[in-house]
């Protein structure tokens, strides 16, 4: 017989009640996400459920305590790997939203970015959309061939991509319920 008690207290040793944070709301049938519903209705349901992890204060985890988050990193982590074990659609858009979105405002942004934006980011207020990747070479960020130039006539920032291979591709977020993008250039 395999121990699957044993090993579930072993998974869950380090904060359990991080982990029984992310799972309760996940129990409700109106959060779950069924395989094989039809895209619009799949991403609807991953959108009601990342709503309810807003409401709960899951997706603030990792935000500063002075910007209405809980400023506890591990816990964040926690709830991630957490959310992988059912649903990697909301697993997915959890990390855009409040890791790579949230935390790319909260870690380069300026005090006054992190004043306005990250509260509305934690209570998925503002739906984010993160942009990094170039089609030539990933995820590296040396390589990055974006340009921004900031425009202080207009308040507007000029986009330049130098050629195809230069473009940002795979957007996260981007396909559907994102309204505001930090993008890398």
């Amino acid at each position: 017989a395999f121990a699957s008690a044993a090993l579930a207290r072993f998974l869950e040793a380090d904060r359990p009640e991080a982990r029984a944070k992310v799972l309760a709301p996940l129990d409700d049938p109106e959060v779950r996400v069924p395989d094989g519903l039809p895209t619009p209705e799949a991403r609807a349901r991953v959108l009601r459920a990342l709503q309810r992890l807003a409401r709960e204060g899951i997706g603030a985890l990792a935000f500063p305590t002075e910007h209405g988050g809980s400023g506890d990193v591990t816990a964040s982590i926690i709830a991630f790997e957490t959310l992988a074990l059912g649903n990697l659609s909301l697993t997915i858009k959890f990390g855009v939203q409040f890791g790579l979105f949230g935390g790319s405002i909260a870690q380069l942004g300026t005090a006054g970015h992190r004043w306005e934006y990250l509260p509305r980011v934690a209570s998925l207020e503002i739906a984010g959309i993160y942009g990094m990747t170039e089609r030539d070479h990933g995820s590296n960020v040396r390589e990055i061939e974006t340009l921004a130039r900031y425009l202080p006539g207009s308040q507007e920032f000029e986009i330049h991509t130098p050629h195809p291979g230069a473009r940002k591709d795979w957007l996260g977020n981007a396909a559907l319920h994102g309204h505001l993008a930090t993008v890398f250039a």
